[in-house]
């Protein structure tokens, strides 16, 4: 009894490192102070770890064997995180555990209640050698808006993910003895969802671990995503990634399409223990026509093609961005053409209005800094002539927004220069 009791307790309390066998000689001493018991039930317990939280258990039950019935059984109705904020939802455990010949076979179930997630379990162990396996299948849990979200699983996603469809499968082997592994494959099944209130579509993805405590996956796994946002959205996406300790997230490649070219990201490394890491991006051949389409602004059209570079450091409490330049290859084109022009009082932004209706130019830039949770500062540049105003005169416009992102893109231009060199002439020319 002893052995086949510290076996099947061993299968659920498996510690994160096989080496560390400690625990298990605790488990064999209360088994040995067990003997001749055939039934044991407690109303409640809980487990201490000497790092991260505990464990709380409540209505376990465990049946030794008997000449009748030679199975162990175990079932623990209630297995939850003892902390404020569980990371996981209170599970419920049924386990069996069969001799046959020298080795212990263990088969059973981890649900969560009031769900359909049956996560099953079947594994071995050789007691004469000292070696088992255990085997863990998720099968696909499936995720509906209105029914199973991943909070009623993970409560520490909270409101972060919202709207979740899908689905989601585990398979895990763990093996230990003279060769201890732990290999594990987590699959999404073209999921979507809103995240923080955007909408994220089409990810797919099947992730190969090498080591589940602490995770740890193989190099070169890929994440695919058909489409994030919407309006100028970010398409056909890939992300090359590995982790490792469980927190090291290393970015080897994330490329999207947008506005018909490409945005990249530099590879970077993430800590998500204390997620704050300085991410830049690169442009390459966006279509002036496809951003201006979604700019806000009614009526204003363009022809041309621009590169840029972004650096966003980003951060819990901020995001900062310290380095943005997008900026034409060559000469274009402006149009602005409203149905409906908007009242302008200001005759700075009428002259602005006039020149860009037909606007030539020969450079046109933009920058932006700041907080993109607070404020930021967006300047364009732009160079060029207006055949039809004031007879193809150049002109050099500088245009600058400040303000919060949210504010910027509901009200259009906030703030804006003329040089006064080209103001003075633009009025001299006017009388």
């Amino acid at each position: 009894m002893k052995a086949g009791f510290a076996v099947l307790l061993t299968l659920f309390l498996l510690p994160s490192h096989p080496a560390r066998a400690a625990p298990l000689e605790r488990l064999a001493a209360l088994a040995d102070a067990l003997a001749g018991v055939r039934q044991l039930s407690i109303a409640g317990m809980r487990i201490a770890r000497e790092e991260g939280p505990g464990f709380v258990l409540s209505g376990l039950e465990l049946q030794l064997p008997d000449r009748s019935e030679p199975a162990y059984r175990l079932r623990i109705a209630k297995f939850a995180e003892d902390a404020k904020r569980p990371r996981l939802a209170p599970l419920r455990l049924d386990l069996i555990a069969t001799p046959s010949g020298p080795e212990m076979r263990v088969s059973g179930s981890i649900t969560v209640p009031d769900t359909a997630v049956r996560i099953r379990l079947e594994g071995e162990q050789d007691m004469a050698r000292g070696r088992g396996l255990l085997r863990v299948d998720s099968g696909r849990i499936r995720f509906l808006p209105g029914g199973l979200q991943p909070s009623d699983l993970f409560p520490a996603f909270g409101n972060l993910l919202e709207e979740v469809q899908g689905s989601v499968g585990f398979l895990a082997r763990l093996q230990w003895g003279e060769r201890s592994r732990q290999l594990a494959e987590l699959t999404i099944h073209d999921l979507s969802f809103l995240l923080a209130g955007v909408p994220v579509s089409g990810l797919r993805t099947s992730i190969a671990f090498d080591r589940l405590l602490p995770p740890s996956t193989l190099p070169a796994q890929e994440i695919t995503i058909s489409r994030i946002g919407t309006g100028l959205p970010l398409e056909q996406g890939r992300i090359l990634f590995a982790l490792s300790e469980g927190t090291r997230l290393a970015v080897a490649r994330m490329v999207f399409s947008l506005a018909g070219g490409e945005l990249r990201a530099l590879p970077f490394t993430l800590d998500l223990a204390r997620p704050e890491v300085l991410v830049t991006l690169e442009a390459r051949g966006l279509a002036l026509e496809t951003l201006l389409a979604h700019a806000g602004l009614p009526g204003l059209r363009g022809e041309g093609t621009l590169d840029g570079r972004l650096a966003a450091r980003i951060s819990r409490a901020a995001v900062i961005l310290e380095e943005g330049r997008l900026a034409a290859r060559g000469p274009g084109r402006l149009r602005y053409r409203p149905e409906t022009p908007p009242p302008v009082s200001d005759p700075q932004m009428l002259l602005l209005l006039q020149a860009i209706r037909n606007f030539h130019f020969t450079r046109l830039e933009a920058s932006v800094e700041g907080n993109l949770l607070d404020e930021l500062r967006v300047t364009i540049g732009l160079s060029g002539s207006n055949p039809d105003f004031y007879e193809g005169y150049p002109v050099a416009l500088n245009v600058t927004f400040e303000g919060p992102l949210g504010a910027l893109l509901g009200s259009g231009i906030r703030a804006y220069r003329l040089p006064a060199e080209i103001e003075r002439r633009l009025r001299k020319k006017a009388r």
